[in-house]
Formats: C-alpha cells, structure tokens, sequence
C-alpha cells in the first residue's frame, strides 16, 4: 500500500454489542486473528465481513473495513 497503513474495525459479538477496536492490518490472516484474540480476550478462528462472507486471504481486506472475528 505505498507505506500506507491499512487500520481495520474489529468487532467481537460475544462481549457484547459494541465491542470494537481499531487495529492495524498485519500481514497474515494468523496475525489479525491473534490481534482480536489479545484485544478481546477471545480465541477466534474465523474472520467475516459485516455481511456474513468469510474472509479466506487477507489481501481481500481494505483500509476501513469493519470485520467480525468469531469462532466456529
């Protein structure tokens, strides 16, 4: 991203309704699911867009973008 970096919403239903934390993007799926898991206080498996689609390659997520992190 030409030095930019990308910041992403993490949002964890299961502590509640508005459980949110700004993040930096890392460079790997593993990395952004130990962030939420540091931050939340929380082991989630899984990342999925505000829609519900899964999230399988973290060059799919923007700068801005709002992500759930959830177990299975």
């Amino acid at each position: 991203m030409n030095g930019i970096v990308a910041r992403v919403t993490l949002i964890c239903p299961e502590k509640g309704e508005h459980a949110a934390k700004l993040a930096f993007l890392p460079n790997s799926l593993e990395e952004l699911l130990d962030i939420g898991a540091k931050k939340f206080d929380f082991s989630p498996t899984k990342i999925l867009t505000k829609e519900g689609a899964e999230i399988d390659d973290i060059d799919l997520i923007r700068d801005g973008d709002h992500l759930i992190i959830a177990s299975d």
